[in-house]
């Protein structure tokens, strides 16, 4: 996701994978990377994160992103649905947005 994008999620702690340093991180590791991280959600546009991990058990959400693309005008019209998403985060669990 653009990194400018975190400027919109306003009230909220964010990184990125870059300056975490988990650049080149697969799916399920960067689940893990995040979660040992103490991070309490990641936010990505990779559909197939949400459907190709298991997340019973784990201690992070995961907010799937549908976009047309992952450019910050096509995402932007979408972060008043993550802000929402993000007040209703249950460990474990992956939201979709657009619901």
């Amino acid at each position: 996701m653009p990194a400018r994008l975190a400027l919109d999620l306003t009230d909220h702690e964010v990184s990125t994978v870059a300056r975490e340093g988990w650049a080149g991180a697969k799916n399920g590791a960067l689940l893990s990377l995040a979660e040992s991280a103490r991070w309490d959600v990641l936010l990505t546009v990779d559909g197939s994160m949400a459907c190709q991990n298991r997340m019973d058990g784990r201690t992070i959400a995961l907010i799937a992103v549908r976009s047309t693309s992952n450019a910050y005008r096509d995402l932007l019209p979408l972060m008043s649905q993550v802000l929402g998403a993000l007040k209703q985060l249950t460990p474990g669990v992956v939201i979709r947005v657009p619901q």
